[in-house]
């Protein structure tokens, strides 16, 4: 596994009833960094993060923007953000001994 983020490798975040969103496999200092900046706002911390979607509405795919991030049902934001946060998580230290 790289150790970079690369917005072309990415995995995957399901949710639910076959939609999914993608995100970087690796996330950066910088990328975090924005999500961080923007962290009461989270339109700016999806598009910040997020790298495509097939979500669709009446059977036409949905473009990712700004416009319909905020559309987005609150259940689907907070899937996105819960996967993110787990995402740029860092583990806890271990205690020693």
């Amino acid at each position: 596994m790289s150790r970079f983020e690369n917005k072309e490798r990415t995995r995957r975040i399901d949710l639910g009833d076959g939609d999914w969103a993608e995100i970087p496999e690796v996330i950066s200092f910088d990328t975090a960094a924005r999500m961080g900046e923007a962290s009461g706002d989270a339109t700016k911390v999806i598009l910040s993060v997020v790298t495509g979607w097939n979500l669709t509405e009446d059977g036409k795919a949905v473009e990712l923007n700004e416009a319909n991030v905020r559309r987005l049902d609150i259940a689907t934001v907070n899937a996105v953000i819960t996967a993110v946060s787990e995402a740029v998580t860092l583990p806890k230290a271990q205690k020693p001994g």
